[in-house]
């Protein structure tokens, strides 16, 4: 849904995953606002993939220590 080079906002859906079992479609929010820098275009991920990378104006306590 969104790509890099995208700004989102905290809670924004940027992404929908489906699963194709139960057709069930879990909705992908970042817990920060930011920029999406990169972004994973494998038709499939596994539980806890990471799906993209947001840098955000304000370092996020777990996260890869990128901020602008």
């Amino acid at each position: 849904m969104k790509q890099p080079g995208e700004w989102v906002s905290a809670d924004e859906v940027v992404a929908e995953i489906i699963d194709p079992l139960t057709d069930m479609i879990q909705s992908v929010r970042p817990q920060a606002g930011g920029l999406i820098y990169a972004s994973r275009r494998a038709p499939f991920v596994t539980f806890g993939a990471e799906v993209m990378k947001i840098v955000g104006k304000q370092p996020y306590a777990g996260g890869g220590g990128l901020a602008m």
